[in-house]
């Protein structure tokens, strides 16, 4: 039943169902309930006045938000907004989710228009900043768009929850802007101006100097044409860069004709299409060009793969073959869904929508793409079996030729009647779930069932009836929110089988009440963990930043008295666990394994003392014996046991997971953690080095507190970029990848070459216009690969084998003033223009241009 998901959408539209069929699972609608949401700061206390809007992405300005909410909060923090209209935003699906306060750091999140409860919305605190932007001449540049993001959830280095920290505003006439809502520091700041260079900074703290110059770039300009050379309105364009740009998507006018803003001073590729819902029907590209450019013409050429490709399916009875009235089809045009059952039946699952429904026998399916040419089609209908056919071999029909056709004959429906009880009575259960899916085939993987399609509530007698099956292994399923689940019933059915007596139970369950004393309760959740009987009673190692293992995701609110109550859990060992909220940027909640019970039959009610399992401290000092770094810059990361690879990363992809802090003005830092063992890890947001890691463990217990003072022996090292031999112009440099093996680990010959075509896509940010950066590493061997994005507008075979244009290594050693270090760089990587978009049909200025 679970794979036949949209049998219970299409009977509805074709037939009347009872009562007792409804799921009850449709999702809730904005224009029913509105956005609702709770904003608490870290602590879990609520937010009173915060501002709320709700607009299509990228439109929420933080000025205007705090200026014009379209809500605010209550006492308690809550808000509830309506949605706007789709034609109002020009999304159907996805808006943004603006939230600002003063004093705390704006948010702007992404929600979709159907999932309205947006949950707890945690604010940090934020500041204001001040800044001025100028053009390469010293005018003031006004209405510059300016965006501050968090760095920390731009970068994978440090893994954790991301709460979309996000504020934006505009430079004023004068060029001054005045940004609230700012993250106080490891910020990225983008400016945006239409016909000058995008440009960022990063990272970015409260007291770094805001003087930005933008470097004027130009537009580019044309006309968008179809073969016969007239204008095509509303084609999508897009313009790639080997350097990184947002790369956003403009439409041509009614015309054809398009400007577009030059974003990066470097080589690019523009593409138009013109698309028919998500299909590609016509397409054309530039080559790799430069500059601004005035005349461009692309003209449009179709696309053999979006040609429409379809089949006949006809549906029919056994006896007589007489056609089915109404049913519904869908296809899979996936070859391993023929040949594995249980990622078909996934496949199935998925879908929300049948692909097609048919009358009187008669239905059009889709015809496969060009890279996919058999597949699987299931068939529905009331009153019958479901049925599907895996050898659907796709045939290209000659010219002219009618599309191919399936023939598929239904057999009768099986049906379960039955009643579901409370476990060794005859109670009866109302509002169970019941619902049947096909036995997994055991030798091939089997794929998430998340149980959020059909099935039939039981009426208040504990009856059901599930219909449409076939004959075969089913399992049934029954769940209840006051219950605890049971392993799913096997049952075999015989074609057309009409079972009437099925009964199925579900045990009684216990109710697990308790309050937390010694701990804040403000926004705790608690979560009930199952244990196996051998771990009951070991010992428990509290986690930072990850649900503990088997913990049952439905965690309740802990009440501002410490109460919580849980229904409906199974007999025997469990822990309960304990979510405490922190700083949303310092690596997610803190979760405390609290401790082991066992759940009887008359269930729990019982105070649980928690002063044992609080949280601890680490607080220490950094200090600089030789050359300091920029400490705002600094992230300290207090690494566990169970951390993978702990300290320093020689690998290219540097992960630094654990709960975390920056580190203060003054140099101090102090971390939130559980009761464990830590060693601590100093991160560098500018290069994504660790500049120090522990060789001996930090030992904390629970409520107290542990210290360490860091001495961090760095060197200073001046990177300077230089032209290649016989190299007059240099290759366009967005960044510079720094690959750093500390010395204890050259001294254990740990030092293994890297792959320089592999990009970690992290790295030093290089400023635009600049040829000359510092940085600061501890000592040991260091490899700099200069990067770029080159990749996006090649064509060739090399689009992803792009070797660094500059390179260089360095032994760095502490004590001997600046090092210096000279990066050759080569010129423009050759770009190979293929047949395909090389001739007159985009042709470029100065060139024949068809439809003049």
């Amino acid at each position: 039943m679970k794979a036949l998901f949209w049998l219970i959408l299409v009977t509805t539209c074709l037939t009347a169902r009872s009562a007792a069929q409804d799921t009850g699972d449709a999702p809730p609608t904005a224009a029913a309930t509105g956005f609702t949401g709770r904003v608490v700061d870290p602590t879990g206390a609520p937010i009173a006045g915060a501002a709320i809007a709700i607009a299509a992405a990228d439109e929420l300005d933080t000025d205007t938000l705090l200026a014009q909410p379209m809500a605010t909060t209550d006492a308690n923090g809550r808000f509830t907004l309506a949605a706007p209209t789709a034609a109002s935003t020009g999304a159907d699906d996805l808006l943004e989710l603006g939230v600002a306060a003063n004093g705390f750091a704006a948010i702007a999140r992404a929600v979709h228009r159907d999932r309205t409860d947006v949950g707890v919305v945690v604010l940090t605190a934020g500041r204001t900043l001040l800044g001025r932007v100028r053009d390469t001449a010293g005018n003031a540049l006004g209405d510059v768009r300016i965006v501050a993001a968090d760095l920390l959830e731009l970068r994978t280095m440090l893994p954790g929850p991301r709460h979309g920290f996000r504020a934006r505003t505009r430079s004023r006439p004068g060029g001054i802007f005045r940004l609230p809502g700012a993250l106080p520091a490891g910020v990225r700041l983008e400016f945006y101006l239409p016909g000058y260079q995008r440009t960022w900074l990063e990272p970015v703290a409260a007291d770094t100097p805001l003087e930005v110059a933008l470097v004027p770039t130009g537009w580019l300009q044309g006309r968008v044409l179809d073969t016969d050379g007239r204008g095509v309105a509303d084609a999508a364009i897009t313009v790639a860069y080997e350097l990184r740009a947002a790369g956003p998507t403009f439409h041509s006018g009614a015309d054809g004709s398009f400007r577009v803003p030059l974003e990066r001073p470097c080589r690019w590729r523009l593409t138009a299409e013109r698309r028919a819902g998500d299909t590609v029907v016509a397409s054309a590209r530039t080559a790799a060009l430069a500059g601004p450019h005035d005349n461009l013409e692309l003209v449009l050429q179709p696309n053999e793969d979006a040609e429409p490709r379809s089949l006949t399916l006809r549906v029919v009875a056994p006896a007589g073959g007489a056609p089915i009235a109404d049913f519904a089809a869908a296809v899979l045009w996936e070859k391993v869904a023929a040949g594995n059952p249980n990622y078909r039946e996934f496949r199935f699952r998925q879908r929300s929508t049948p692909t097609a429904t048919g009358h009187d026998g008669i239905a059009t399916l889709p015809g496969p793409s060009r890279a996919q040419q058999s597949g699987a089609i299931r068939v529905v209908a009331p009153g019958f079996a479901p049925a599907t056919r895996l050898d659907v071999e796709w045939a290209e029909p000659s010219a002219d030729a009618p599309p191919p056709e399936v023939t598929i004959e239904l057999e009768p429906e099986a049906t379960i009647r039955g009643t579901v009880r409370i476990e060794g009575s005859t109670t009866p259960i109302a509002g169970a779930r019941v619902r049947a899916r096909p036995l997994p085939d055991p030798s091939s993987p089997v794929y998430p069932d998340d149980g959020s399609s059909d099935g039939t509530a039981t009426a208040t007698d504990g009856s059901f009836e599930l219909r449409g099956l076939g004959a075969g292994s089913w399992q049934l399923i029954v769940e209840h929110d006051d219950h605890p689940s049971t392993e799913p019933v096997l049952v075999e059915l015989a074609a057309a089988e009409q079972q009437t007596d099925r009964i199925l139970t579900l045990p009684r369950g216990a109710t697990v009440r308790g309050r937390l004393a010694g701990v804040a309760t403000a926004g705790t959740r608690v979560f009930l963990a199952p244990l196996p009987t051998r771990r009951y009673g070991e010992d428990r190692t509290p986690s930072f930043g990850r649900l503990p293992q088997n913990v049952d995701q439905r965690g309740v609110e802990v009440g501002d008295d410490g109460a919580f109550a849980f229904t409906g859990i199974p007999l025997g060992d469990h822990e309960l666990v304990v979510r405490l909220p922190t700083e949303p940027r310092h690596g997610g909640d803190l979760f405390l394994a609290i401790e082991p019970f066992r759940v009887r039959a008359d269930g729990i009610d019982r105070e649980f003392d928690c002063s044992a399992d609080v949280p601890a401290r680490i607080r220490g000092r950094i200090s600089f014996p030789a050359v300091p770094a920029r400490l705002c810059d600094l992230v300290v990361v207090a690494e566990t046991a169970s951390t993978p690879v702990r300290g320093f990363r020689a690998a290219h992809n540097q992960r630094y997971a654990g709960p975390r802090a920056f580190v203060g003005r003054d140099g101090t830092f102090e971390l939130r953690v559980g009761a464990g063992d830590y060693w601590l890890t100093v991160v560098d947001l500018a290069t994504g080095v660790a500049l120090h890691a522990d060789s001996e463990r930090l030992t904390v217990a629970a409520g107290g507190a542990a210290e360490r003072d860091l001495e961090l022996a760095l060197a200073r090292v001046d990177l300077t970029l230089t032209a290649a031999p016989g190299v007059d112009e240099l290759a366009p440099i967005d960044r510079v990848e720094v690959r750093f093996v500390p010395q204890r680990f050259v001294n254990d010959a740990r030092n293994q070459p890297g792959n320089d075509r592999y990009d970690s896509g992290a790295g030093l940010s290089w400023p635009p216009g600049q040829s000359t950066v510092s940085i600061v590493l501890p000592a040991g061997a260091v490899t700099f690969l200069c990067r770029n994005e080159v990749g996006r507008i090649r064509v060739d075979a090399q689009r992803w084998q792009n070797a660094p244009p500059g390179r260089a290594e360095l032994e760095v050693v502490v004590g001997e003033g600046t090092l210096a270090c000279a990066i050759e760089v080569e010129g423009p990587s050759e770009i190979v223009e293929t047949v395909e978009n090389a001739g007159d049909e985009t042709a470029i200025d100065g060139a024949p241009r068809k439809g003049r």
